[in-house]
Protein backbone atom coordinates (compact mmCIF):
# COMPACT_ATOMS: atom_id res chain seq x y z
CA UNK A 1 0.00 0.00 0.00
CA UNK A 2 1.46 3.33 -1.28
CA UNK A 3 -0.84 5.62 0.93
CA UNK A 4 -1.80 6.88 3.62
CA UNK A 5 1.66 6.03 5.66
CA UNK A 6 1.87 4.16 8.66
CA UNK A 7 1.02 5.86 11.66
CA UNK A 8 -0.53 9.04 9.61
CA UNK A 9 -3.19 11.39 10.59
CA UNK A 10 -5.74 11.98 7.93
CA UNK A 11 -9.43 12.87 7.47
CA UNK A 12 -12.22 11.85 6.20
CA UNK A 13 -12.48 11.11 2.15
CA UNK A 14 -8.57 10.73 2.07
CA UNK A 15 -7.10 9.01 -0.73
CA UNK A 16 -6.17 5.22 -0.57
CA UNK A 17 -3.96 3.70 -3.23
CA UNK A 18 -1.49 0.95 -4.10
CA UNK A 19 0.17 -1.38 -6.33
CA UNK A 20 -0.97 -4.83 -7.42
CA UNK A 21 -0.93 -7.13 -10.37
CA UNK A 22 -2.48 -5.58 -14.09
CA UNK A 23 -6.74 -6.04 -13.47
CA UNK A 24 -6.52 -7.48 -10.25
CA UNK A 25 -9.54 -6.38 -8.25
CA UNK A 26 -8.66 -4.69 -4.80
CA UNK A 27 -10.85 -5.10 -1.68
CA UNK A 28 -10.02 -2.16 1.16
CA UNK A 29 -10.91 -2.91 4.57
CA UNK A 30 -11.14 -0.71 7.79
CA UNK A 31 -10.57 -2.97 11.62
CA UNK A 32 -11.56 -5.75 9.12
CA UNK A 33 -14.81 -4.40 7.52
CA UNK A 34 -14.39 -4.24 3.69
CA UNK A 35 -15.16 -0.50 2.57
CA UNK A 36 -14.26 -0.10 -0.48
CA UNK A 37 -13.32 -1.97 -3.93
CA UNK A 38 -11.03 -0.55 -6.91
CA UNK A 39 -9.49 -2.21 -10.23
CA UNK A 40 -5.68 -2.43 -11.00
CA UNK A 41 -4.61 0.30 -14.07
CA UNK A 42 -2.63 -1.14 -17.37
CA UNK A 43 0.18 -0.23 -15.09
CA UNK A 44 -0.94 -1.75 -11.96
CA UNK A 45 -2.12 1.05 -9.68
CA UNK A 46 -5.13 1.31 -8.13
CA UNK A 47 -6.71 3.84 -5.66
CA UNK A 48 -10.11 4.82 -3.75
CA UNK A 49 -10.95 6.78 -0.76
CA UNK A 50 -11.51 6.32 3.04
CA UNK A 51 -15.42 6.50 4.10
CA UNK A 52 -16.49 9.82 4.71
CA UNK A 53 -18.65 8.62 7.81
CA UNK A 54 -15.82 6.80 9.24
CA UNK A 55 -15.22 7.24 13.23
CA UNK A 56 -12.53 9.94 14.55
CA UNK A 57 -9.96 7.50 16.28
CA UNK A 58 -6.95 4.97 15.27
CA UNK A 59 -7.78 2.49 12.90
CA UNK A 60 -5.88 -0.12 10.87
CA UNK A 61 -6.17 -0.81 7.05
CA UNK A 62 -5.63 -3.31 5.09
CA UNK A 63 -5.62 -3.89 1.14
CA UNK A 64 -6.48 -7.70 -0.50
CA UNK A 65 -5.80 -8.46 -3.87
CA UNK A 66 -7.28 -11.22 -6.02
CA UNK A 67 -6.16 -11.98 -9.89
CA UNK A 68 -9.31 -11.51 -12.48
CA UNK A 69 -8.80 -15.29 -13.36
CA UNK A 70 -9.14 -16.53 -9.65
CA UNK A 71 -5.51 -16.65 -8.21
CA UNK A 72 -4.83 -16.71 -4.61
CA UNK A 73 -5.48 -13.75 -2.49
CA UNK A 74 -2.90 -11.33 -1.20
CA UNK A 75 -2.87 -9.57 1.27
CA UNK A 76 -0.99 -5.69 2.42
CA UNK A 77 0.74 -5.99 5.57
CA UNK A 78 -1.77 -3.85 8.00
CA UNK A 79 -1.30 0.24 7.98
CA UNK A 80 -2.43 1.80 11.29
CA UNK A 81 -3.56 5.80 11.05
CA UNK A 82 -5.69 7.93 12.86
CA UNK A 83 -8.30 9.79 11.69
CA UNK A 84 -9.51 13.48 12.91
CA UNK A 85 -12.27 15.40 11.81
CA UNK A 86 -12.69 17.24 8.78
CA UNK A 87 -12.21 21.40 8.99
CA UNK A 88 -14.53 24.17 7.83
CA UNK A 89 -14.10 23.38 3.94
CA UNK A 90 -16.09 20.02 4.23
CA UNK A 91 -19.12 22.02 5.29
CA UNK A 92 -21.87 23.00 3.17
CA UNK A 93 -23.81 26.83 4.20
CA UNK A 94 -27.12 27.38 3.65
CA UNK A 95 -30.15 30.11 3.84
CA UNK A 96 -32.98 28.20 4.78
CA UNK A 97 -34.94 30.62 6.64
CA UNK A 98 -35.07 34.14 4.40
CA UNK A 99 -37.23 36.90 5.85
CA UNK A 100 -40.35 38.53 4.41
CA UNK A 101 -41.01 40.95 6.57
CA UNK A 102 -42.37 44.47 7.31
CA UNK A 103 -40.95 47.75 7.72
CA UNK A 104 -39.66 48.83 11.10
CA UNK A 105 -40.01 44.93 12.56
CA UNK A 106 -37.79 42.73 14.33
CA UNK A 107 -37.75 39.43 12.43
CA UNK A 108 -35.08 36.54 11.62
CA UNK A 109 -32.90 34.68 9.24
CA UNK A 110 -31.45 31.21 9.08
CA UNK A 111 -28.62 29.36 7.90
CA UNK A 112 -28.14 25.99 8.30
CA UNK A 113 -24.46 24.91 8.38
CA UNK A 114 -24.31 20.38 6.63
CA UNK A 115 -21.63 17.89 5.92
CA UNK A 116 -21.36 14.70 3.75
CA UNK A 117 -23.32 12.29 5.48
CA UNK A 118 -21.84 11.30 8.38
CA UNK A 119 -18.78 13.19 7.86
CA UNK A 120 -17.13 14.08 11.64
CA UNK A 121 -16.38 17.83 11.04
CA UNK A 122 -14.41 20.32 13.56
CA UNK A 123 -14.48 24.07 12.07
CA UNK A 124 -13.15 26.06 14.98
CA UNK A 125 -13.75 29.06 12.76
CA UNK A 126 -15.73 32.10 12.73
CA UNK A 127 -18.74 32.63 10.45
CA UNK A 128 -19.04 36.32 9.35
CA UNK A 129 -22.83 37.27 8.05
CA UNK A 130 -23.55 40.21 5.95
CA UNK A 131 -26.82 41.61 5.96
CA UNK A 132 -28.63 41.95 2.91
CA UNK A 133 -29.85 45.58 2.59
CA UNK A 134 -32.69 46.96 4.56
CA UNK A 135 -31.52 44.37 7.43
CA UNK A 136 -29.63 44.93 10.37
CA UNK A 137 -28.01 42.35 13.26
CA UNK A 138 -29.16 43.13 16.27
CA UNK A 139 -26.14 40.70 18.24
CA UNK A 140 -29.13 37.69 19.42
CA UNK A 141 -28.36 34.71 17.55
CA UNK A 142 -29.22 30.88 18.01
CA UNK A 143 -28.32 27.40 17.33
CA UNK A 144 -30.54 24.05 17.13
CA UNK A 145 -28.57 20.60 16.46
CA UNK A 146 -30.48 18.65 14.75
CA UNK A 147 -31.73 15.93 14.99
CA UNK A 148 -30.73 15.66 18.82
CA UNK A 149 -32.94 19.19 19.50
CA UNK A 150 -30.46 21.16 21.31
CA UNK A 151 -30.46 24.57 21.69
CA UNK A 152 -28.33 27.32 22.81
CA UNK A 153 -27.08 31.18 22.71
CA UNK A 154 -24.35 32.07 20.24
CA UNK A 155 -21.64 33.86 21.19
CA UNK A 156 -21.27 37.14 18.48
CA UNK A 157 -19.28 40.22 17.76
CA UNK A 158 -21.40 43.05 15.79
CA UNK A 159 -19.87 45.68 13.72
CA UNK A 160 -20.26 48.00 11.02
CA UNK A 161 -23.22 49.32 12.94
CA UNK A 162 -25.06 46.34 12.86
CA UNK A 163 -24.21 45.14 9.03
CA UNK A 164 -22.06 42.20 9.72
CA UNK A 165 -22.36 39.99 12.74
CA UNK A 166 -19.44 37.44 13.53
CA UNK A 167 -20.51 34.57 15.10
CA UNK A 168 -17.57 32.63 17.27
CA UNK A 169 -18.73 29.33 18.25
CA UNK A 170 -17.35 26.72 16.55
CA UNK A 171 -19.57 24.33 14.02
CA UNK A 172 -19.05 19.98 15.30
CA UNK A 173 -21.11 17.95 13.77
CA UNK A 174 -21.33 14.01 13.92
CA UNK A 175 -19.43 13.50 16.61
CA UNK A 176 -20.33 10.83 18.76
CA UNK A 177 -20.32 11.89 22.59
CA UNK A 178 -19.23 15.01 21.68
CA UNK A 179 -21.22 16.49 18.93
CA UNK A 180 -23.75 13.92 17.41
CA UNK A 181 -25.98 16.38 15.58
CA UNK A 182 -25.76 16.49 11.79
CA UNK A 183 -27.27 20.07 10.89
CA UNK A 184 -26.54 22.73 12.74
CA UNK A 185 -28.99 25.58 12.28
CA UNK A 186 -28.27 29.34 12.87
CA UNK A 187 -31.08 31.92 13.53
CA UNK A 188 -29.73 35.65 13.59
CA UNK A 189 -32.26 38.19 14.52
CA UNK A 190 -32.16 40.97 12.14
CA UNK A 191 -34.01 44.84 12.49
CA UNK A 192 -36.21 45.60 9.35
CA UNK A 193 -35.71 49.13 7.97
CA UNK A 194 -38.45 51.54 7.70
CA UNK A 195 -36.82 53.70 4.88
CA UNK A 196 -38.92 53.25 2.00
CA UNK A 197 -36.03 53.20 -0.04
CA UNK A 198 -35.57 49.60 0.96
CA UNK A 199 -38.65 48.16 0.05
CA UNK A 200 -38.42 45.01 -2.09
CA UNK A 201 -35.93 42.08 -2.45
CA UNK A 202 -32.63 42.02 -1.61
CA UNK A 203 -29.82 39.13 -2.31
CA UNK A 204 -26.74 41.49 -1.33
CA UNK A 205 -26.19 39.91 1.95
CA UNK A 206 -23.12 36.80 2.86
CA UNK A 207 -21.88 34.30 4.89
CA UNK A 208 -18.52 33.34 5.24
CA UNK A 209 -16.94 30.21 7.21
CA UNK A 210 -13.51 30.72 7.82
CA UNK A 211 -11.63 31.68 4.61
CA UNK A 212 -14.61 30.14 2.27
CA UNK A 213 -16.29 30.91 -0.24
CA UNK A 214 -19.24 33.63 0.93
CA UNK A 215 -22.86 32.04 0.54
CA UNK A 216 -25.47 34.51 -0.73
CA UNK A 217 -27.98 35.59 2.07
CA UNK A 218 -31.23 37.15 0.76
CA UNK A 219 -34.62 38.76 2.55
CA UNK A 220 -37.20 40.55 1.41
CA UNK A 221 -38.74 44.26 2.93
CA UNK A 222 -42.37 45.40 2.42
CA UNK A 223 -44.68 48.38 3.16
CA UNK A 224 -46.06 47.93 6.78
CA UNK A 225 -49.73 47.36 6.65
Amino acid sequence: MSTPADGATVQPGTEVSGTAGKGDRVRVAVDGHAVAEATTSPEGTWRTTLPVDLGVGPHKLTATAAGSAGQRSRSSKPVAFTLIPAGASALKAEQTFTPDAQAGTTTVMTVSFTAPKGMPVSADVEQRFVAPTGFRFTGFATALLEPSGDARQLNVRVEDEGRVLVVLNAIRLNLPGIAPAGIDHRTIQVAVSADTATFGSHSDGTVTVGSGTPVTLSGKIHPAS
